[in-house]
């Protein structure tokens, strides 16, 4: 009976201590896998977070980049503005310079008189109002002693065949087709010089073109303005060659012969204007080499134009 009551009671101590030594070893093994398994997490999300916080600095680099180029691009672009401000008003400064070498606008007609070469001395029985250079009497005198006189038949000698034209002329190598004066119920306000197409037409004085475009009649026209009174005009174009707004010099190319507008054939229709109104181009080419469209010298007073 003895023997078999310590056997029971030894395997039940057993079981006993067996159960009381697992369940702590599991709890602290389900700590340990949790404890690993939260590092694990801690350490993901901190290489997440710092992932995370280094594209966002990197795109508030970029953004603040960006904004720093914006600035410097529009400071640039406002050194830029101020510097073409600064070019124009000199450009404009330059053209008004050179306008002003090239055609004096404001010359008086005592300076045209004053390099007249046939002028005579004065009296020396003069007075002294006569003596005086501004007074009315003194300028009539030197007016009327320096009248032109130019042939009305100045185009016949051009009108038979292709030939060297004078100097200054809207072209060096043509043939006047037809003067100036009315044609039946119609007036022809130029002189048409007729050419080969694509012959170069020069400018007869320097000046600023008026208008470079296709006018109904004229076809392709190019006017020039030469001072306050005067501009010329070439049309029947058939490349214009300039724009408006440019300053252009005495004989340079304008402009190439042909056919546009009301044309029966290629040919530069040269006007002479004086105060918007068409006069005979024969007064200008023919006085040429005593007077000047940039002079506002009045031709139809001063140029008179004989039956011969």
């Amino acid at each position: 009976m003895d023997v078999i009551l310590v056997k029971k009671t030894q395997k039940g101590h057993h079981i006993h201590l067996t159960l009381s030594n697992v369940v702590p070893v599991a709890f602290i093994s389900m700590l340990t896998i949790a404890s690993v398994a939260y590092s694990g997490y801690n350490h993901y999300s901190d290489q997440a977070r710092n992932r995370a916080n280094s594209r966002t600095s990197s795109v508030q680099h970029r953004i603040a980049s960006q904004r720093e180029n914006a600035k410097q691009l529009a400071l640039r672009v406002d050194a830029l503005q101020t510097q073409a401000n600064q070019l124009n008003k000199w450009g404009k400064r330059l053209v008004n310079q050179n306008q002003t070498a090239q055609s004096d606008f404001s010359l008086s007609w005592g300076r045209v008189i004053e390099n007249q070469p046939n002028t005579t001395q004065r009296s020396r029985y003069t007075s002294r109002y006569s003596r005086n250079k501004s007074s009315r009497f003194s300028t009539r005198e030197e007016i009327k002693r320096s009248i032109k006189t130019v042939s009305k038949n100045l185009l016949r000698k051009y009108r038979s065949r292709v030939q060297t034209l004078p100097g200054g002329w809207p072209l060096e190598l043509g043939r006047v087709s037809s003067g100036f004066g009315w044609r039946g119920r119609r007036m022809h306000k130029g002189v048409d010089i007729a050419a080969p197409k694509g012959t170069p037409i020069v400018a007869v004085e320097g000046g600023i073109v008026l208008r470079s475009k296709y006018m109904r009649g004229y076809g392709r026209l190019v006017e020039l303005k030469h001072s306050d009174l005067y501009t010329t005009r070439y049309g029947h174009n058939s490349k214009n060659l300039v724009k408006e707004g440019d300053i252009v010099n005495k004989g340079q190319v304008i402009a190439l012969v042909g056919s546009t507008g009301r044309s029966t054939g290629p040919h530069v229709h040269f006007e002479v204007r004086q105060s918007g109104v068409a006069i005979n181009p024969v007064m200008y080419l023919g006085a040429m080499d005593s007077f000047r469209l940039s002079e506002n010298v009045n031709l139809t007073k001063y140029v008179k134009l004989s039956k011969r």
